[in-house]
């Protein structure tokens, strides 16, 4: 009789023991699908804010389904401009080894560098360096994200830049707000080379827009009023092939 209390004894102990060991093993996969499915879910926005630091700002909402044991694959399905992101997800149960399909939301911040104006600039005006305060954006939400595309990248060189449109006090830096300070502007006088084949006419002309050197820029000749497109040499010269 004491044979066999013993014996059940070790039973019970040895199946508890296993019984432990289980949900350790499954806690344990839980934590390491999770820390999968967060380097897979920052992968897959990164994708989508290209060069951005991402980070979240809320714990997974499912919508559909649940966190599967395993991860296999997570597919972005978009964001609602409020910083959340949609995901679907496929993986595995373990325990029957079946294949799953869930859903879910996520909130997230996506941080790249920037500049902020710090004064009013004008149409036409130089840009210098002093003139922008640099930070950090987050392109989640807001009027960062509406112009998540086209904010001026942090190493591009400012003083190399002009305003074509104003700038206020605060505004986001734009690349649609600037360009390159041309070589020559519009109503500069320049010297024309007219070619065709080895004969060469020389005459002077205006600029009838902004030009940039090795680019074609629109011209009229002084004289006749005749007007050509040709590319811009050093010195005010504008080369026409006739």
């Amino acid at each position: 009789m004491a044979k066999k209390i013993e014996l059940s004894l070790f039973l019970v102990f040895t199946l508890f023991s296993t019984f432990q060991s289980s949900l350790a093993a499954i806690a344990s996969g839980d934590l390491a699908a999770r820390g999968d499915l967060e380097v897979l879910l920052k992968k897959e926005i990164s994708k989508n804010f290209s060069g951005a630091r991402v980070q979240f700002t809320s714990p997974v909402q499912w919508v559909r389904g649940q966190l599967p044991d395993q991860v296999m694959t997570t597919t972005f399905l978009g964001t609602d401009g409020k910083g959340n992101a949609h995901f679907n997800i496929t993986g595995i149960h373990l325990v029957d080894n079946a294949e799953v399909y869930a859903e879910a939301w996520v909130g997230f911040s996506a941080w790249i560098p920037g500049r902020v104006s710090v004064r009013r600039i004008h149409p036409g005006e130089p840009l210098r360096p002093e003139e922008f305060a640099s930070q950090q954006i987050d392109i989640s939400s807001g009027q960062a994200f509406e112009f998540r595309g086209v904010l001026l990248p942090e190493d591009v060189r400012v003083e190399k830049l002009e305003a074509v449109q104003s700038i206020l006090e605060g505004q986001f830096l734009l690349s649609t707000a600037v360009r390159n300070i041309p070589d020559i502007r519009r109503g500069d006088s320049v010297r024309i080379h007219l070619k065709s084949g080895e004969l060469l006419l020389t005459t002077l002309g205006i600029a009838e827009e902004p030009g940039y050197l090795k680019r074609q820029v629109r011209v009229m000749t002084t004289k006749n009023k005749r007007e050509f497109l040709g590319e811009l040499q050093a010195g005010g010269i504008v080369e026409v092939n006739l």
